[in-house]
């Protein structure tokens, strides 16, 4: 009985260390959320908003979420910005016929943008683990 705790014992310390190895720097319950829009780094806002700016609305205001057009709404609606370390993470719904999620990814380090990375879903995605699955692809 003795053996077979240790042996577990080991075993647990064993898969924690590849975990964490794993997680490349970045912990997945390190993630800091935010859900208002001016919380969107500039230097992000800049390399995906076109020359009138990324016209987006927060989680509670109400956007063009269908074809049914309104000049005054924005077509965007935030989900979250997330960020860990030197990782930035978005996530907003795109109104319009067929709405869908558009993601993007990059590092933001020394006032600079580095590997930048969209990618567009019809999946809901509300959390990490399906970002992970959707960025992937």
């Amino acid at each position: 009985m003795k053996n077979i705790l240790i042996l577990s014992l080991i075993l647990l310390c064993s898969c924690n260390q590849i975990a964490k190895k794993k997680n490349n720097n970045y912990d997945n319950n390190l993630w800091v959320f935010y859900h208002v829009k001016d919380s969107i780094p500039k230097l992000l806002n800049n390399n995906i908003s076109n020359a009138n700016g990324l016209k987006i609305a927060n989680p509670n205001e109400q956007f063009n979420a269908t074809d049914n057009l309104i000049d005054t709404l924005p077509d965007k609606q935030l989900v979250f910005i997330a960020n860990n370390k030197d990782k930035w993470r978005l996530v907003y719904v795109q109104g319009g016929f067929g709405k869908y999620f558009v993601l993007y990814e990059c590092v933001i380090k020394n006032d600079s943008i580095f590997n930048l990375k969209k990618a567009e879903s019809v999946q809901a995605i509300r959390d990490m683990s399906v970002f992970d699955k959707v960025i992937s692809k």
